[in-house]
């Protein structure tokens, strides 16, 4: 029973000799309020390997055993033992036999016993002369002198247990208190205790003599005491009693160790203590276990990498501690080690991983493995564990990976350049892994705006909340990895945790990268060479520098500098040979220092310390590697810049024109000069400091109210400084940017106080992006050039936006496929054109006559004002009709499609019309757009017909009496009005030339009427029956006249 005092049975002889009977009721418990009690069940995972409260659990494995001696120094009691060294080694060789014969009981427990001495330790009181119960004062004043001072006897011993394993790497550990009786009259405490251990711990109390055993036989006493360490019972207490890991009953009255004094152990015993081995495979029970490993999911699945990267876990799994006594802390507990991990892709060979702090050898351990490059497709990778009694564990972990290191695909519909309407834009896109979505940009390229969904901007800026647990996203650092994927180191206000959010293609994810004590103060992320993260951050609100580092594991964690009070900004680069430098704030000497690591160890130095410098900087290194920082100056209220030119830090200041330099950023430009943003305190203003190569270009960027807090400054693609800054009078965030004359600033975030802390970087395609808090919801966002999102996966389409006539335009598309990766960008441009084409009209000839007729003898060309679409051929109308003279047409384009002609053979129709309206209509543009009809009126003229002739003669009979001057006419009156030019000719038949003589011509009544006038000569000759004939003739139109000729018309007698 707990707490009963040892007596000396009678009734059992003694072995041999005086020696009293064997010690019974020596085994006693530590009282209740000093055991963790929880149920006997625990879950594995929780506590696999002994701590604090299991001390002695199974007695396998090591074992620490600590001998202290309690020397009375006469401080409360009378001083009547005094221990001297020989007896002291004679106790220490007594236990070491006593313990070795456990050793030697069972090859398959291992067993082995370190011990060790703390020789004699003072106490005021003399043991052997007090009850044993009065262990509440000597002990706790012993284990003070040891430096354990808080609680009782059990709780001092218990930590100076959990300490003494530690330090010997042990699987369990007692202490053994040896009482000097050497002077006492029976050797027995007051109470008539002799001897007695506590079940499990954490010590036995032996006294020197042991009453009747005597110093030689303490080997036999300390062996008994051991057992009860162990959980072994007394023999005796019928009916019987349950005690141990393993639940085994004792066998009454056996002749055994633990009840007659033999070294012989009952098979009861040996369950007791936990050596039994069920399946005979020589591994013991409690340690015949097996492992468990767990193997993290691969992240994102689908994976856009055919090499992945697994990390997982693996311990021992317990044997269930099965102790029924109510007083054991019930803890499952194993003292097997995890000695291998493995891995198998699809079922193939198993494969070795590497543990994460160097070895397999602890009852947890972390593993990471990279695979081999694995083909498009489903895999599956499974993990085992080996402990180290080379059990392999037998259900593995798995996961389910779909891997898709190819880029989706992606077509858009194609757009003409010209077209006069576009409702919807859309296509198709596919992938293995399948299409996560299909995003766009519409770009306005006249005035380079964007769509952003509701409204057209110089900058489509897409603002989302990252992380919105609680209070988080102060002092945010945004860098992009080797693949362009954004990621933002910040601190978690609410737990004061240093955090790290990276954008997988996806989602973002986030992790805990530090959350020991305050910390992720004022962070700066960068990437180092190979892709791995590393942040500087200032740790507990300015009490140390702290540097993370990724290993493609885990996070590495350092501190760099806890010499000094750290406070304020830090600013974290990487140097040409990947070796992270920081500076940072001596918050106690008020110094601007530098920290590098030179390849093996951090080197700390002070770059400028008069007065107050430092507070604000910003790290950035020069083309040709060398270190440099701009920063405050707080005495002078002077932005300074500091450059490591090779053997010295050379300094100088900026701006000194009021109190300016906050919230400075540098960062050099294209040529290698650097170039800095700052705040302007005094005029609360965003400024500009840019190295010109001779001096320093000074300028103010944004002086609309108190703007200029937490500037971040980054060069574009195009060479052209940017910074993002806190508008403080409205909570926004803004965004400005250099166009080669003068600033463009543009308000990113305007939905509440957001914009502070932020920070700028450009991704691998140029687009600026950025980290803030949202300081009303206590939120982490990320603002980034913006895509809108197309309805639809594998076939896609957008609405598009209201479009202006005249403008162009360029959509640029892609997918993403479910493992994150992008497609190749997709560019479809065209112009926007609602405007009808103009055209004008121009004929060969308007005036078409009998010179006209031939092939191919007129055109009509039809010039447009634009391109047409050739395929649209315009119609062509002539009013009235020319069909009978305008035959056999033909038509082409030319000159681009801008001019159409049509050809045509003119007939000699013989017809005459007047005033024709030519039209000219159908014709349609490249955009569609239907030509604006055109007519000339009244613009051709046709005339085919011949006029025809009448002949008169003044007198068709001529005798000598008519001789006389102007005597004679012919008039030839025509049908229609004649070409004046054109004079008609007059033929007599006979000539007549000697009697009609001097003949003159002129036309009248409007053309249309020709006379000759002749003079008539006396000629004496006679002619009868003249022909006259006339010819020759045009009309206007061009058409010759039908000759004409009045036979025997005239008649002529002058004889």
């Amino acid at each position: 029973m707990p707490n009963e005092k040892i007596l000396t049975p009678s009734g059992i002889p003694p072995a041999s000799g005086n020696s009293p009977g064997f010690i019974h009721n020596d085994a006693r418990v530590a009282p209740p309020s000093h055991i963790n009690q929880p149920s006997h069940w625990q879950p594995w995972a929780q506590a696999p390997e002994p701590e604090y409260n299991n001390q002695a659990e199974y007695m396998i494995g090591s074992v620490a055993v600590s001998v202290i001696f309690p020397e009375s120094d006469g401080g409360i009691d009378t001083e009547t033992e005094d221990w001297d060294q020989n007896r002291i080694d004679t106790c220490l060789a007594e236990i070491t036999d006593g313990l070795t014969w456990w050793e030697n009981q069972e090859p398959n427990a291992n067993l082995s016993f370190t011990i060790e001495s703390y020789g004699a330790k003072a106490t005021s009181y003399e043991p052997i002369t007090r009850d044993s119960a009065d262990q509440n004062l000597w002990i706790p004043e012993i284990m003070a002198g040891l430096g354990y001072n808080s609680g009782t006897e059990f709780d001092r011993v218990r930590s100076f247990n959990d300490a003494i394993r530690n330090q010997k790497n042990t699987d369990w550990v007692y202490t053994i208190f040896i009482v000097d009786s050497l002077n006492d009259a029976d050797g027995y405490f007051a109470d008539n205790a002799i001897a007695y251990a506590y079940y499990g711990g954490p010590f036995t109390v032996l006294s020197y003599d042991n009453a009747g055993w005597g110093i030689d036989r303490m080997d036999l006493v300390a062996a008994h005491e051991t057992g009860h360490i162990f959980w072994a019972t007394d023999e005796y207490t019928l009916p019987g009693q349950y005690a141990g890991y393993l639940n085994v009953l004792e066998i009454d009255d056996a002749a055994c160790m633990m009840n007659h004094n033999t070294l012989e152990l009952c098979i009861a015993t040996k369950g007791q203590i936990g050596w039994r081995d069920s399946d005979a495979d020589s591994i013991l029970d409690p340690i015949d276990t097996f492992p468990n490993s767990t193997l993290i999911p691969y992240s994102p699945d689908p994976a856009s990498s055919n090499t992945l990267i697994y990390n997982g876990t693996a311990e021992d799994v317990p044997l269930a501690n099965n102790n029924p006594l109510n007083w054991n802390a019930g803890n499952d507990v194993t003292i097997n080690t995890i000695t291998n991990v493995q891995y198998r892709i699809d079922g193939g060979n198993w494969q070795s991983t590497t543990s994460t702090d160097g070895a397999f050898d602890e009852v947890s351990e972390s593993y990471t493995f990279t695979t081999s490059a694995l083909t498009n497709g489903n895999h599956t990778i499974e993990t085992r564990a080996q402990n180290s009694v080379g059990n392999w564990e037998s259900s593995y972990a798995s996961d389910s990976v779909f891997v898709d290191n190819s880029a989706p695909t992606l077509s858009i519909q194609n757009v003409p350049d010209l077209i006069n309407s576009l409702v919807n834009i859309g296509g198709t896109a596919a992938d293995d892994s399948g299409i996560h979505r299909v995003e766009l940009t519409i770009k306005n390229t006249i005035d380079s705006t964007y769509w952003n969904g509701s409204t057209w901007k110089s900058t489509f800026w897409d603002a989302t909340t990252i992380d919105l647990s609680d209070d988080v996203g102060k002092y945010t650092s945004l860098a992009f990895d080797l693949e362009g994927k954004p990621a933002i180191s910040y601190q978690d206000t609410t737990n004061m945790d240093l955090k790290y959010a990276h954008w997988n293609g996806i989602s973002w994810d986030i992790q805990t990268v530090d959350s020991t004590g305050n910390t992720g103060y004022f962070t700066s992320l960068a990437f180092d060479v190979r892709g791995n993260p590393a942040i500087s951050y200032i740790n507990d609100l300015g009490d140390y520098l702290k540097f993370a580092r990724w290993s493609g594991t885990n996070w590495n964690i350092e501190i760099i500098d806890a010499t000094t009070y750290v406070y304020g900004y830090t600013s974290l680069a990487f140097d040409d040979n990947d070796d992270p430098a920081i500076s940072y704030y001596d918050w106690i000497n008020k110094n601007l220092k530098f920290a590098a690591l030179n390849g093996i160890s951090w080197v700390t130095e002070t770059v400028d310390s008069p007065g107050d410098v430092g507070n604000y900087n910003s790290l950035a290194f020069d083309a040709n590697g060398n270190p440099a920082i701009s920063y405050y100056d707080a005495i002078n209220g002077n932005l300074k810049y500091a450059i490591w030119n090779g053997s010295i830090w050379a300094t100088s200041t900026i701006d000194s024109a009021g109190d300016i330099g906050y919230y400075n950023s540098l960062a050099f430009d294209t040529s290698g000069n650097a170039a800095i943003s700052y705040y302007d305190l005094t005029n609360t203003a965003l400024k500009y400091a840019a190295w010109n190569g001779s001096s320093w270009d000074i300028q103010s960027v944004d002086t609309d109210g108190n703007v200029g807090w937490y500037s971040s400054l980054a060069f574009n693609s195009n060479g052209n400084p940017t910074i993002s800054y806190k508008d403080i009078d409205n909570g926004h965030l803004k965004y400005a940017i250099w166009n080669g004359s003068t600033w463009d600033i543009t308000s990113i975030d305007s939905s509440g106080n957001v914009g502070s802390y932020c920070s700028l970087a450009f991704d691998n395609d140029g687009n600026p992006a950025l980290s803030y808090y949202d300081w009303n919801n206590g939120d982490l966002k990320y603002a980034s050039v913006g895509w809108l999102q197309a309805t639809g996966t594998t076939t896609w389409t957008y609405t598009m936006p209201s479009l202006t006539d005249g403008i162009s335009y360029s959509i640029t598309a892609r997918a993403i496929d479910n493992s994150g990766s992008a497609s190749l960008y997709y560019l479809e441009s065209f112009t926007f054109d609602t405007s009808n084409p103009t055209m004008t009209i121009v004929a060969s000839d308007v005036t078409l006559s009998d010179s006209n007729v031939g092939v191919d003898t007129f055109t009509v060309t039809a010039t447009y004002s634009e391109a047409m679409d050739n395929s649209q051929i315009p119609s062509i109308t002539f009013d009235p009709a020319l069909a009978t003279t305008l035959t056999n047409p033909s038509g082409a384009w030319s000159a681009g499609n801008t001019i159409y002609t049509w050809t045509y053979d003119i007939e000699d129709a013989g017809v005459t019309i007047v005033d024709v309206d030519v039209s000219v209509d159908g014709g349609k543009d490249i955009a569609g757009n239907t030509q604006i009809a055109k007519t000339n009126t009244n613009y051709i003229d046709l005339n085919t017909t011949n006029p025809t002739a009448v002949i008169e003669a003044s007198d068709v009979a001529i005798y000598d009496g008519d001789v006389r001057v102007d005597a004679f006419t012919v008039t030839v009156t025509y049908s229609e009005t004649m070409d004046s030019v054109q004079i008609p000719t007059l033929i007599f038949d006979p000539a007549l030339t000697t009697s009609l003589t001097n003949p003159s011509g002129a036309w009248s009544v409007g053309d249309t009427i020709y006379t000759w006038t002749y003079d008539i000569e006396n000629a004496g000759i006679t002619i009868t029956d003249v022909d006259v004939t006339v010819d020759g003739g045009k009309d206007i139109a061009g058409n010759a006249q039908v000759a004409k000729t009045n036979t025997d018309y005239i008649d002529i007698d002058t004889t």
